[in-house]
């Protein structure tokens, strides 16, 4: 039985071309595979933006968190980007301790949250 490997790592190749050709090559299992991807990296972060995104949605309104939207998570620094200049003070002013409480409540591990108003694409009419 071939060693558990993740997919495209160069050790996995070299076992699976190390078995012999004159008989079927195993493949990996499934199980092996979504065991490999649920501990990955990429998908840490997806669970830690859900427990954001449900956190944003149990202090804000939804007309509010229709209006905002989580761009980066790093270093326990929640980087959000408002498309509103009033919904960005009236956070800044008067939720930003609620988000803090309800983020550190969802076990996020954000410590500090970045609001900043978003950029809007320039839209040019042709005459």
């Amino acid at each position: 039985m071939t060693p558990t490997l993740p997919h495209g790592d160069p050790a996995r190749d070299r076992a699976a071309a190390a078995q012999p050709h004159y008989g079927p090559r195993r493949a990996m299992p499934v199980s092996a595979l979504v065991d490999v991807l649920m501990k990955s990296e990429e998908i840490q972060r997806l669970r830690r933006f859900q427990r954001v995104a449900t956190a944003l949605a149990e202090v804000l309104s939804s007309t509010q968190t229709a209006k905002i939207k989580p761009v980066q998570l790093r270093g326990g620094v929640l980087t959000i980007d408002v498309f509103e200049g009033l919904l960005l003070a009236e956070l800044r002013q008067h939720h930003a301790h609620r988000l803090l409480a309800a983020l550190a409540a969802a076990g996020t591990g954000v410590s500090r949250v970045v609001l900043r108003l978003a950029k809007t694409k320039v839209t040019t009419r042709r005459r």
